[in-house]
């Protein structure tokens, strides 16, 4: 399942991946036309994330 097939529209989520590197943390805003606005919680940033990185089992929500 991806995780933008569950997430509500408008919502907001605080997302973490484990990799080789380390945890990741991620904002994932969902918008209306069910694309992903992704922004670093930290900076408030936008990031690029590849659609394929929100594949099953790759991030989980923790908010």
């Amino acid at each position: 399942m991806n995780i933008m097939d569950v997430l509500p529209v408008g919502a907001v989520i605080l997302a973490r991946r484990e990799n080789w590197v380390g945890a990741r943390f991620i904002e994932i805003f969902k918008l209306k036309n069910g694309t992903p606005d992704v922004r670093c919680p930290i900076t408030g940033e936008h990031e690029f994330i590849h659609p394929a990185e929100y594949a099953a089992g790759d991030w989980e929500a923790i908010s």
